[in-house]
């Protein structure tokens, strides 16, 4: 069976509000390796902009940031469909460089948004996910989920 590798595989929308309880977005993974199933939770990577499964309190640079997975993870997956406890959104928001949905970023000193990593953020620190604007055009050409964002263009990020 063939992983999940661009978001478009995961879900044909980034976000979705899932009532009170939060949002389901597509986010970025390690490799989960054997199907892992609904509700284990993530933690930052210690590869830009990705998430891994939480192997639990006291392990390093653990930090609870409320995500967990809603839907089965399968082997080779490198996108999924995550669930985030409470949440916003902020529009228009600028990147540090191009990056895609279901990146994890954070937010630095100059305001602008750069990839995220266990080794990096800490609990201070202001995390994020890119999730849109899905479709948009730049330069008169349609982008779609898959296509990676610039430097210049507004982005949603949800936090």
């Amino acid at each position: 069976m063939a992983g999940k590798t661009t978001a478009s595989a995961v879900w044909h929308t980034a976000i979705k509000y899932s009532g009170i309880g939060g949002y389901d977005f597509i986010a970025r993974c390690s490799d989960p390796g054997a199907a892992k199933y609904i509700g284990y939770g993530m933690i930052l990577a210690d590869v830009d902009g990705e998430l891994k499964l939480s192997t639990g309190a006291g392990t390093a640079n653990h930090h609870d940031y409320g995500l967990s997975v809603a839907e089965e993870l399968a082997d080779l997956d490198r996108y999924f469909l995550c669930h985030k406890d409470g949440g916003k959104i902020l529009h228009n928001q600028k990147l540090a460089s191009t990056y895609k949905i279901g990146d994890a970023v954070y937010q630095s000193a100059t305001g602008t948004w750069t990839y995220a990593k266990s080794s990096v953020v800490g609990i201070l620190f202001r995390l994020g996910f890119v999730v849109g604007p899905v479709d948009r055009i730049t330069a008169t050409v349609l982008k779609g989920i898959n296509d990676a964002f610039t430097a210049t263009e507004p982005v949603d990020i949800l936090i």
